[in-house]
């Protein structure tokens, strides 16, 4: 096991740095051929999951009572 941490190290693998090679390639194809009058594209416009998620945040008593609905069963 920590052969793979370490090779993780040196070569990330998994989902986000997926997304991270996905975005920066589409935002090369889509700033190609896009119009001189527009703004340029980024990596992040491209991102479907998981550096476009938002943290809302919560106040205690809904996190408690989210908490307390999952424990109770409704």
């Amino acid at each position: 096991m920590l052969e793979w941490e370490y090779y993780y190290q040196v070569e990330p693998f998994g989902a986000e740095v997926e997304e991270l090679r996905f975005g920066n390639i589409c935002a090369v194809l889509a700033n190609i051929n896009r119009d001189s009058k527009t703004k340029p594209f980024t990596p992040a416009d491209f991102f479907v999951t998981y550096f476009k998620a938002k943290s809302e945040s919560q106040s205690v008593d809904e996190l408690m009572s989210a908490i307390e609905g999952v424990f109770s069963g409704s």
